[in-house]
């Protein structure tokens, strides 16, 4: 009787850390993530993506970005969009260097807020 009390609170033991391991898994803070990024001095970027696709800016701000060694940075953050054929492209950077940061597309604005929350948490339905 008593190995299997010891065996019972063994499996309870296992129980308890890899749950508390998933759980701080799944509510732990982001992490930094590498992703395919371009960077190329300005004009190749706008001689190879901008003028050719016919992006307009939809978006322009200034901000202090965070660079790779963790030091804050002010870049021009713009967000080009065709919206005739829906190709966009998401760049950050100064007179010396930007990167596109992301491109694509398919651009569609015409979404509610519960479907923009269903892509990114898979809830609130469709």
């Amino acid at each position: 009787m008593e190995i299997c009390t010891m065996k019972n609170k063994l499996w309870w033991a296992v129980f308890a850390v890899g749950a508390t391991l998933t759980l701080s898994n799944a509510l732990s803070d982001p992490k930094w993530q590498a992703k395919p990024v371009q960077c190329a001095e300005p004009e190749e970027v706008f001689q190879t993506y901008v003028i050719p696709e016919r992006l307009k800016a939809e978006f322009l701000a200034v901000g202090q970005v965070r660079t790779q060694d963790q030091i804050n940075i002010p870049q021009a953050v713009v967000f080009w969009v065709n919206k005739d054929t829906g190709r966009w492209m998401f760049m950050e950077g100064d007179k010396t260097w930007v990167c596109v940061i992301g491109m694509g597309t398919q651009w569609e604005t015409d979404l509610d807020t519960n479907q923009l929350m269903s892509m990114f948490t898979g809830k609130y339905g469709t």
